[in-house]
This record gives C-alpha cells, sequence and structure tokens, in this order.
C-alpha cells in the first residue's frame, strides 16, 4: 500500500505543474496578497474615515474573490485526484518488472 500511495502523490504533484491549476494558484496567492495589503493600510493613522470604507469594500471583495478562487481550485485538484485514481495503476514498480526479468 505504501507504494501505491508514494505513487499518488507523485502523480498528482506531476499533475499540479497543468497550466491551469498553476495559474489558478498565482490568482488566488494573488488575492490573498491583496487583503494584507489592504489590511496594512487600515493601519495607517493618516487615512480619513472615507478612505477607510473604501478600503472595507475592497477587503470584502477580495475575501469573497479569495474564497471563490480557493473553492475553485479546490475542485479542480478534486477532479485531478479523480482522474489519477481512474486512469492510472498506481501501484506499478520498474523494480518489479527488471527483477522479473532476471
Amino acid at each position: 500500500m505504501e507504494k501505491e500511495i508514494k505513487n499518488i502523490v507523485f502523480t498528482f504533484l506531476d499533475f499540479m505543474n497543468d497550466k491551469e491549476v498553476l495559474e489558478k494558484m498565482i490568482l488566488t496567492r494573488d488575492s490573498k496578497k491583496k487583503i494584507f495589503k489592504l489590511l496594512s493600510e487600515l493601519e495607517e493613522n493618516t487615512i480619513s474615515e472615507e478612505e477607510k470604507k473604501k478600503i472595507f469594500i475592497n477587503i470584502e471583495k477580495s475575501i469573497l474573490d479569495t474564497i471563490e478562487l480557493t473553492q475553485h481550485l479546490y475542485f479542480i485538484l478534486g477532479e485531478k485526484a479523480n482522474q489519477i485514481d481512474e486512469f492510472y495503476s498506481l501501484d506499478y514498480d520498474p523494480f518489479d518488472r527488471i527483477k522479473a526479468g532476471n
């Protein structure tokens, strides 16, 4: 069983290099960075109440975007994991094949 789990992990990591997955991960990361940037702007004492309201609105939008992106990424990763489970024989070990040939 350990070999199969290892193969699942490595195949999954291979799938992570898919362009769509990488783009979604980058968008999610950038969205989180935007939230922290906005929060740091709020900490400044030099901004007016009107500016604070705008920042709060932008934070709310960024949080909702991040949640949506994270959910979408979660389902993409689940789909990739399902493809691995369905279409790949992950208990394959080339060492067993080579040993059997000798």
